[in-house]
């Protein structure tokens, strides 16, 4: 769990049609991943702060489990409509197989252009590893071959 005992989260982003949207599961997820980030103060402005471990936001299946009684599906489905309004972006998908190889996390501000011509919109990076259960042609004419 995180160190921080206060969540600072802006009012524009509260008000927002990006935030106001999602499901109350989204906003939990969105919560949490807030509470995961360093803030720190920037040496040029007065009251200006950023997050110092953007990009580095940790939060796996195991811990949304854990921490929020949520179920794989239902992470998932939250973390692609955080994405989908621009509240999150994943800057690194994990392998999933290798310990400590997880998704690293950003909060993102392309929020602020939701619903609008300008809006960039992002997805879930797919997965292109071609890892699982697939038939092999060949294997399968060498086993019928056999018979």
């Amino acid at each position: 769990m995180a160190k921080n005992k206060n969540i600072w989260i802006q009012r524009k982003v509260l008000n927002s049609k990006a935030f106001c949207s999602l499901s109350s599961g989204a906003m939990l997820v969105y919560l949490h991943f807030l509470m995961k980030r360093q803030m720190g103060k920037t040496s040029n402005k007065k009251d200006s702060w950023i997050i110092k471990n953007n990009g580095e936001l940790v939060f796996t299946y195991v811990m949304a489990k854990k921490e929020l009684g949520m179920y794989p599906s239902r992470f998932m489905r939250s973390i692609d409509k955080l994405i989908e309004n621009g509240l999150l972006d994943i800057p690194h998908t994990g392998s999933g197989s290798r310990k400590g190889d997880y998704n690293l996390y950003a909060i993102s501000d392309r929020w602020e252009l939701f619903g609008k011509d300008n809006f960039v919109k992002k997805t879930r990076p797919k997965d292109t590893r071609k890892i699982g259960f697939r038939h092999n042609k060949q294997h399968i004419k060498t086993r019928v071959s056999k018979q």
